[in-house]
C-alpha cells in the first residue's frame, strides 16, 4: 500500500507528534508498505531548526526506508503569544495546521480486504 504522512512534525523530533509520526512511518515501512512523508524541518521542542537543516530550503532524505521530503517553514525562535498566533495562522494557510497528520492509501487495504478502511484519517 502507498501511504503519505503529511505532518508539520516528524522524525527526529524526540517528543509528541514528531516522535509518533516517525515511528509509525518506520513501522509501516517494515510491514512492507511504501511510505513517504512531507514535513517541516525538525524544530521541536527547542523551537529552533535542528543542526544540518534549513528553514528556507527543500530537502529530501531517507529514514529507515521512509522517503522524507522537508519543506521550508517559518519557525519563531522565541515564541510568545503573538508569534504563536501568527505561527498557527501561517500553518493553517499553508494547510499544515488544523490537521496534525493525514494518512492516505491508494488501492485496497490488506488488513480487512476493503477499499474504505484507511482511505483518509484526520488526527
Amino acid at each position: 500500500m502507498k501511504i503519505l504522512v503529511y505532518s508539520m512534525n516528524f522524525w527526529p523530533e524526540p517528543t509528541s507528534t514528531g516522535k509518533y509520526s516517525g515511528e509509525m512511518a518506520v513501522w509501516l515501512t517494515q510491514q512492507g508498505h511504501d511510505v513517504r512523508a512531507i514535513a517541516a524541518p525538525p524544530y521541536y521542542p527547542e523551537w529552533r531548526i535542528a543542526d544540518g537543516y534549513s528553514a528556507w530550503r527543500y530537502r529530501r532524505e531517507v529514514h529507515q526506508g521512509v522517503d522524507v521530503r522537508r519543506c521550508p517553514a517559518w519557525i519563531p525562535s522565541r515564541p510568545n503569544g503573538l508569534k504563536r498566533i501568527l505561527y498557527a495562522a501561517l500553518r493553517t494557510n499553508l494547510r499544515l495546521g488544523g490537521i496534525q497528520s493525514v494518512f492516505m492509501e491508494a488501492g485496497c487495504c490488506d488488513c480487512c480486504g476493503t477499499s474504505n478502511c484507511l482511505r483518509t484519517r484526520r488526527l
